[in-house]
């Protein structure tokens, strides 16, 4: 084309063959679309340098030829190629870069006036008019919208766009929350949140929630706690602007949010424009939980829940939830239990948000490891938690049609121990006292409603109400709930109610007033009753408090060492189980082995010099780390051997496991727990029973809804961690004969700073899954039955092999680098891996 043969000059060139201006408006060329077509090809080929992008930007091409286009033409092509160009354009850089460091000096100058010149254009009626009736328009004529791509994508082009003018707000920009609010005003002049609405009733759906979602966080972010509380109403305006709650700020999302300055004061039009954008936001709300809302969370878990649809950062899917969950528990004049309101409330979501809450649990956990944290991830699990509370706020007002679901909710067990990891991992000096309280909070609103479903019947025999409680009856736990107790005055009341609750029921029925016998809570209660604080629970304290002071007077001596074993953590520290370094540790490490020349190094030598420095680590120690190294002469790598085979083979010579096949062995240690009254053989089995059970309902969806924790991770096609949720799970996993049963079960074990709790392979079929539960002992006819589910393939047998040192899954094609672990002196075999590696270079 002539087009082609003369663009010496680039997409200068490029932009004049686009069209031009005329007195009624843009005349686009014949060859306009495939014009955008090469602008686009060139875009998605540039790279770090976004050296297309900048000089687009130096083009002014947004102003003087895409919005004039998407404003004059009815061209269908030509509309999806410029709304597609515009949308590349407008991308966040973060998400074009590696590093955010990358975007500074000219290319953020350029950027930024790229989206200035962006916001000037497109924040403009007539253009969103334009693209709403280029929708509209083409999904009404169109018979089978799903066979028709090019309208598909233009529609999800120009959810898009939208989202990325909403998410832009550049730093040399003035008056950003102004431009922003009159976009969001905008999209309701024009009708726009009619398509939003529209599209989530088509049967393509799911195309747009991504988009969708995030355009709705966008949008109401910054007006969270008005909507929430209806003060867009009242008449006094003081405050320059609402500011939204720490919980849906979402600034962590990489939005740079100006924050107002104290004498910005509001002109009376500026406060009739606010009340006037606050009640499209409320109507929209109104319809959208009405009309929207369903489909959207509907189409949206199969984001959470599924490997293959991860296209959605799970920030926006749990932001989405929590508030328009708080919107509807907010309204006292809405029907919650009409089926479009009560239809998202679902076993699914349920399940999908425990799943959250112990991901994001984990992901914190092994940052803690590297001695890392990530304010994002606490961001999400805190939304997390208080998606449950409006979930359980929500469920207490229950309907008949309901019954089946809270039956499904009230017998998860792992979100009946959830609350129980969230406050064992809880770290006052990173997670806050905002984070503590929504989980007290969201704990106490969870067992009232277990409360009225034991009563209904709902839960299974062997669960009583008393026996959950207790659970709660740890000296770490009520130190955990003290922490909040201690800003008693500042407190809502609400929250010391919940709080002083949990610790009655461990005076009364629970009868453990000992977890109460703690110095930071005697101080408190101290405090309390002088003031006459909390006047409801004056007994309690007072109970507490005469306790303490008859105990201390009888046995001072008593009453002291009590109090310091109970400041102790009897839980057993992650760190235990892998064993943790820190980077003083790691620097010193190697500076000493960088700094010695001697040949004849051995461990001996390095322990010596941590504890010169105040350090001290055990041989095993010093060699375990040594061993993931890879940093070792000839004559240390021997030593570090020989270090960990006799660690190693201590064990199996004091048990006399020695000559023992896989199957004796773990019939041998399995005896020798049971015998020991180690109840963690029979907590292993049953986490193996739940994934089984969850494996055969992703297989064939019938009968009891599995356990949330198994059945989302299978979901996900992910391994299963054996999450310990307790204290004593926390002990069980620290047990060396259990881990030497988990590596022969060849369960993958845990390696530091990436997981923390050990995984059963998802790989493994359900015949695998029954026949490692049986190696533990009895299984029920009931467990046994599922392998009638299941195929002729799927029912060959895990083999063994007659060496504890060779046991591999016959049955199972893809095998992990753990499960090819032998099971006696597992890191004695990677050295000598590594040792064979090296002989070969």
């Amino acid at each position: 084309m002539e087009w082609q043969m003369m663009n010496l000059d680039g997409l200068g060139s490029l932009q004049s063959y686009l069209g031009y201006v005329t007195p009624t408006g843009y005349e686009t060329s014949s060859e306009c679309a495939e014009v955008l077509q090469e602008i686009i090809m060139i875009l998605k080929d540039d790279d770090e340098t976004l050296r297309s992008r900048q000089v687009l930007a130096t083009l002014d091409i947004f102003r003087k030829d895409l919005v004039p286009i998407i404003k004059s033409t009815d061209d269908l092509e030509i509309f999806e190629e410029a709304i597609h160009l515009m949308k590349l354009l407008t991308d966040p850089l973060e998400s074009l870069v590696s590093h955010p460091n990358k975007i500074q000096g000219g290319l953020k100058l350029d950027m930024d006036r790229l989206f200035e010149q962006t916001r000037a254009c497109c924040i403009d009626k007539m253009f969103i008019k334009a693209v709403v009736t280029m929708i509209n328009t083409t999904t009404k004529v169109c018979s089978n919208l799903q066979k028709d791509v090019q309208i598909l994508t233009m529609v999800e082009n120009c959810f898009m766009f939208l989202r990325n003018l909403l998410h832009m707000t550049p730093n040399n920009e003035r008056n950003t929350d102004w431009k922003a609010n009159m976009l969001i005003r905008l999209i309701f002049e024009t009708k726009f949140s009619d398509v939003i609405l529209k599209m989530l009733r088509m049967d393509e759906k799911a195309r747009f929630c991504s988009s969708i979602s995030q355009m709705l966080t966008l949008m109401f972010k910054d007006h969270a706690d008005m909507m929430l509380e209806g003060k867009y109403a009242e008449e006094d305006w003081s405050s320059s602007k609402s500011k939204s709650s720490l919980l849906f700020d979402l600034s962590d999302l990489k939005m740079e949010l100006l924050e107002p300055k104290a004498d910005d004061v509001l002109s009376s039009v500026e406060i009739k424009h606010l009340k006037e954008l606050y009640a499209y936001l409320d109507g929209f709300c109104k319809e959208f939980v009405s009309n929207g809302f369903s489909r959207l969370v509907r189409s949206l878990l199969s984001n959470v829940l599924t490997e293959n649809g991860k296209n959605l950062d799970d920030t926006y899917f749990l932001w989405i939830v929590s508030y328009f969950m708080k919107y509807i528990n907010c309204q006292t004049s809405l029907d919650k239990t009409k089926p479009c309101i009560i239809e998202p409330y679902s076993t699914e979501l349920c399940c999908a948000l425990v799943y959250q809450a112990i991901h994001n649990c984990q992901n914190l956990m092994a940052l803690q490891q590297r001695n890392c944290w990530s304010a994002y991830c606490q961001r999400r699990l805190h939304l997390t938690v208080c998606a449950l509370y409006q979930m359980f706020k929500l469920l207490q007002n229950e309907d008949a049609s309901m019954e089946r679901m809270l039956i499904d909710i009230a017998n998860m067990k792992t979100l009946q121990r959830l609350f129980l990891l969230l406050l064992n991992q809880f770290k006052p000096h990173l997670q806050g006292v905002l984070y503590l309280s929504d989980v007290i909070q969201t704990n106490h609103i969870y067992i009232q409603l277990l409360d009225t479903w034991s009563k209904k019947e709902y839960l299974t025999p062997h669960f009583t109400l008393q026996k959950h409680v207790s659970l709660f009856a740890k000296n770490k736990l009520m130190r955990t709930y003290s922490f909040s107790l201690g800003s008693y005055e500042h407190n809502a009341p609400e929250l010391n109610t919940c709080i002083l609750t949990l610790m009655h029921h461990m005076t009364g029925s629970i009868d453990s007033m000992e977890v109460l016998m703690q110095l930071p809570i005697i101080i408190i209660f101290g405090q309390m009753w002088e003031k006459g604080a909390c006047q409801e629970f004056t007994h309690l304290i007072e109970l507490v408090l005469h306790k303490f002071i008859s105990k201390s007077g009888a046995n001072p001596d008593q009453m002291a060492h009590e109090l310091f074993e109970a400041g102790q953590d009897s839980s057993v520290s992650q760190s235990i189980l892998i064993e943790q370094w820190t980077d003083e540790e790691e620097d010193l490490l190697m500076s000493f082995l960088a700094g010695d020349d001697d040949e004849n190094l051995m461990v001996d030598n390095i322990v010596q010099h941590f504890t010169e420095n105040g350090i001290e680590k055990t041989p095993y120690e010093v060699a375990k780390h040594l061993s993931k190294t890879g940093l070792l002469t000839d004559q240390l790598l021997v030593n570090v051997q020989e270090i960990l085979e006799e660690k190693n083979d201590s064990f199996d010579a004091s048990e006399e496991f020695n000559d023992l096949d896989a199957d004796e062995l773990i019939k041998k240690i399995v005896e020798k727990l049971k015998s020991d009254g180690n109840e963690c053989v029979t907590w292993l089995q049953e986490r193996l029973l739940e994934t089984a059970r969850a494996k055969s309902y992703t297989n064939v969806p019938m009968g009891e809804w599995p356990d949330p924790l198994p059945y989302s991770y299978l979901s996900l096609k992910k391994s299963v961690p054996l999450v310990a949720f307790t204290e004593e799970e926390e002990i069980y996993l620290s047990n060396e004969l259990l881990s030497q049963l988990l590596i022969l079960l060849q369960i993958e074990m845990p390696e530091a700073g990436e997981k923390v709790f050990p995984l059963i392979p998802y790989e493994w079929k359900l015949s695998t899954l029954i026949g490692k539960a049986e190696k533990l002992g009895e299984v029920s006819e009931d467990d046994l039955d599922l392998l009638s589910f299941i195929s002729d393939e799927d029912m060959e047998q895990t083999s063994l092999s007659s060496s504890p040192t060779q046991f591999l899954m016959e049955d199972d094609e893809s095998k992990s680098e753990v499960s090819k672990k032998p099971a006696k002196g597992d890191d004695v075999n990677w050295m000598k891996y590594v040792q064979h590696l090296n002989s070969l270079n």
